[in-house]
């Protein structure tokens, strides 16, 4: 049911403000306080948060901001209180002043103040870390002093509340103000806490898109499809509050430029609407009481809003369709209403789902189904995922268990055995296929083909440009030495890219062009901003494109994809392309043996490498004497799954809240009902 009504709802896209809220009163309604169950990074970790519920906001608990920040990052924040404000000092010693009574925070360095990366690594900066233990935070330089940050909260409409010394903030908004890209979060269904690492076992897919989550989120928040008035202002506000906030402006969302324009959220949609004549505004949508109407403002998000894949609502509008049987007629007429233009918004989104869906196709129809394939002295390996079995990972580091069996792992034993083959000279990374993943592993893959990695990111949150250098056991022996640095193998390195490279698999190709190994294929897909998972104070997920924004060292956008060093693919005027021209394995080898003749080639110091555990011409698959004795043409049945109900699944090696795994069209948003509410829902 769920399918049918969203592809209907795309089906019909391709044929065609209220004044801010002041500071609060010091005289605070009643409430009622509770000890309410936190589950703290595992469903059997369980603790008590001792939550309020005020009459004014009777569904959203208010928690004490230095309890939450306890059990998000197992740490102490110290608070002093002189009577309604309050300075607040991290165990690193940065510091946020706030004032209860005007709801306004001020700090010199937010972005440090709020600083999650140290629950993965002591006295690290706030910088990306997904954790993987074979990778850590090395130094870090900025460009300048961070710009000081003041938040009006009551212009959100947020009260945060002082009593007794003490400071009450709504749980939603304690767990978006210390927002992490490192992929931490807080979650609330209406009944019990969750407190989530989505580089974990236990993770929004768990939690968050669980039917026992979800069950009690409807029950709290949706009775018979309406929201409570409150709380629907009260949603609206903290989104507004994420967005203006924490957004990383990638730069390819229909909202992006009005969003720089007005520095709001708020106000960018007021000016959408007016500019538009829209008959009921996008803020009435998202403000509504109606599940349908909410739907559409959240369905309208997801299109103002898209990148590529990194700022998602999929799944929300999924949830609220299987939960209550929309009418997709409705939810299209309220969508008209806003005038906006619909077509052309999901025209940009479908164009990227059949990059998505061809690529691939084309990869099969020339290669089959081989991920490892061999040209001469030349080796090409398929890398399809940027993402880690980190539970496995860290427990193989501490010996105990065996090392896990994921795509990292294959792409290290491939660059083994080629290393280990005197005929192999050259490496090419196969990337045309891969949506991206965690950044851990990125510096990873660098270290393992350039000796050392650094990322380059401008920080929105704080205005400043800053270089992160990554320290990677890339021996895999458990220490962190000089055996690790420098050229590891006795081979040459490329990367074959395509427009679906996303993400991860965008930030490779940028780091590449800094580090001259040569690029082959076509321009990437882009994905400049890290991810950063939400819900909404009702409980429906959602993901954006965060204030971490990945730049090449000049500090230049790359949000539009990394040019090619040797273009592969021909565009006819139309645009159209014939994907196949990007597997011409003998294109590949001759160029990998023209840019390294053997003469040229440098030996590395053995003890350094890590133990076993331009136009091309037509595309051309590997000649039968240089292909691997194993490879055998595949049947019909071992076709790659396309569809996007194959995006994502439930395999460790695959999270959807770092990459592009949820669909990159409104038709996949509709599909979603396979891949989230079947393959991936645990209840």
């Amino acid at each position: 049911m769920r399918k049918r009504i969203i592809s209907a709802v795309t089906a019909l896209l391709c044929l065609g403000t209220a004044a801010p809220v002041g500071a609060f009163a010091d005289n605070s309604p009643g409430f009622t306080e509770k000890n309410i169950t936190a589950h703290v990074y595992s469903a059997d970790n369980i603790h008590t948060l001792a939550s309020r519920y005020y009459e004014d906001l009777p569904q959203i608990p208010y928690v004490r901001i230095n309890d939450f920040y306890g059990l998000l990052l197992d740490k102490e924040l110290t608070v002093n209180a002189e009577g309604d404000v309050f300075t607040l000092t991290n165990p690193m010693g940065d510091t946020a002043v706030i004032d209860a009574g005007a709801d306004i925070l001020t700090s010199d360095d937010l972005s440090e103040f709020i600083n999650c990366t140290v629950k993965r690594q002591e006295g690290a900066k706030n910088v990306y870390y997904d954790g993987l233990p074979f990778v850590r935070v090395g130094e870090v330089e900025t460009d300048r002093e961070p710009d000081p940050a003041e938040i009006d909260f009551a212009s959100y409409g947020i009260d945060l509340r002082a009593d007794g010394g003490e400071l009450w903030v709504p749980f939603p908004t304690a767990n978006d103000m210390f927002k992490s890209v490192i992929m931490l979060n807080g979650y609330y269904d209406g009944r019990e806490y969750y407190f989530i690492d989505s580089n974990s076992d236990y993770d929004s897919n768990v939690t968050a898109n669980s039917n026992k989550f979800l069950a009690s989120v409807f029950d709290t928040f949706f009775k018979d499809g309406k929201r409570s008035p409150e709380t629907a202002e009260f949603c609206y506000g903290e989104f507004c509050f994420v967005i203006d906030t924490f957004y990383g402006f990638p730069g390819r969302a229909a909202i992006n430029d009005k969003l720089a324009e007005y520095g709001s959220f708020d106000k960018a949609i007021t000016a959408m609407s007016e500019e538009a004549g829209s008959e009921k505004t996008l803020k009435e949508l998202l403000c509504s009481e109606d599940a349908v109407e909410y739907a559409a403002g959240i369905f309208t998000l997801y299109l103002i809003f898209y990148d590529g894949g990194h700022m998602s609502f999929a799944s929300s509008i999924g949830e609220l369709q299987e939960a209550f049987g929309l009418e997709v007629e409705r939810m299209f007429s309220c969508m008209q209403s806003l005038h906006l233009d619909l077509k052309g918004l999901n025209s940009a989104i479908v164009d990227r789902d059949n990059i998505r869906t061809n690529i691939p196709i084309a990869r099969y129809e020339v290669w089959g189904s081989d991920r490892h394939l061999r040209q001469g002295d030349t080796v090409v390996y398929s890398f399809d995922s940027f993402m880690a079995d980190f539970d496995s990972w860290r427990k193989y580091f501490k010996g105990e268990g065996e090392r896990p069996a994921d795509s990292l792992a294959g792409l290290v034993d491939a660059i083994n055995e080629a290393d280990a083959d005197p005929e192999i000279r050259n490496f090419v990374i196969d990337i045309t296929c891969n949506g991206g993943g965690s950044g851990d592993v990125v510096a990873t893959v660098m270290s393992l083909i350039s000796g050392e990695s650094s990322f380059y990111v401008y920080n929105s949150l704080s205005g400043q440009y800053v270089r992160t250098e990554y320290q990677v056991d890339a021996n895999f022996d458990g220490v962190f030495d000089e055996k690790d640095q420098g050229k590891l193998y006795d081979l040459n390195f490329g990367v074959l890219m395509s427009r679906r490279s996303f993400s991860c698999a965008n930030i490779l190709p940028t780091l590449c062009k800094e580090y001259g190994i040569p690029l082959f294929g076509d321009t990437s897909g882009g994905g400049a901003c890290a991810v950063m998972e939400n819900t909404t104070p009702d409980g429906l997920y959602y993901r954006i494109s965060a204030n971490n924004r990945f730049s090449a060292a000049d500090g230049s956008s790359v949000d539009n994809g990394i040019e090619a060093d040797y273009q592969m693919v021909d565009y006819n005027e139309d645009g159209s392309c014939d994907y196949k021209q990007l597997y011409d394995l003998n294109f590949i080898a001759a160029k990998m043996d023209e840019l390294y003749p053997a003469e040229e080639e440098s030996t590395p110091d053995e003890s350094s490498v890590p133990d076993e555990s331009s136009t091309p011409e037509e595309s051309s698959a590997p000649d039968e004497s240089s292909a691997p004795e194993e490879s055998s043409a595949p049947d019909e049945s071992s076709a790659p799954d396309t569809s996007s109900e194959s995006k994502p699944d439930s395999s460790k090696d695959s999270n959807p809240a770092t990459s592009d795994a949820y669909p990159a069209s409104v038709t996949a948003v509709l599909l979603l009902t396979a891949a989230v509410i079947s393959a991936r829902r645990k209840s």
